[in-house]
């Protein structure tokens, strides 16, 4: 298992910033938006990512990889035209100490409408909101005895 936590919350400070939410899916996959904003273009995105993390360690270390997409957020037909939706990779790695989670993540965007390629790259902080719990197919198969013997001292009157 990859990461301690379920559900972080926080600032993403890079080539663009904005807000971040990740939340645990599966396992070790999560789900994280992304709402950016870059002033030197004047573009706004909404950014939706799958990942996959694979523990370095323990799960408070880890490195994911993955995908989304990105969804611009602009009212401007032309700014639509060169700046719209695109395909974003993602990779990174990813530290949780206490209730907090840090993350530096790179994340080429490949636009298609304008046949370009963007390069992201950034530091989250989060505070995590729900430490991991496990869910219910993680506790199937647990602690389970090949061979078991009776409690017999369960059936033993007093």
């Amino acid at each position: 298992m990859a990461q301690s936590y379920n559900t972080t919350a926080g600032v993403r400070l890079g080539t663009e910033w904005g807000l971040s939410v990740k939340q645990r899916v599966y396992e070790s996959f999560t789900a994280e938006a992304i709402l950016q904003t870059n002033r030197k273009q004047n573009e706004t995105a909404l950014t939706f990512l799958a990942v996959d993390h694979k523990a370095i360690l323990s799960r408070r270390l880890n490195l994911f990889f993955g995908g989304g997409v990105r969804l611009p957020l602009q009212n401007n037909v032309n700014a639509l035209r060169e700046d719209g939706f695109g395909v974003v990779g993602a990779a990174g790695l990813e530290f949780t100490f206490a209730k907090l989670n840090f993350t530096w993540d790179y994340l080429p965007v490949f636009i298609p409408s304008a046949l370009s390629f963007r390069m992201q790259s950034a530091m989250s902080i989060r505070y995590v909101i729900q430490k991991r719990d496990k869910f219910s197919w993680e506790n199937k198969n647990k602690n389970k005895k090949l061979f078991s013997l009776p409690n017999l001292k369960k059936n033993q009157k007093k």
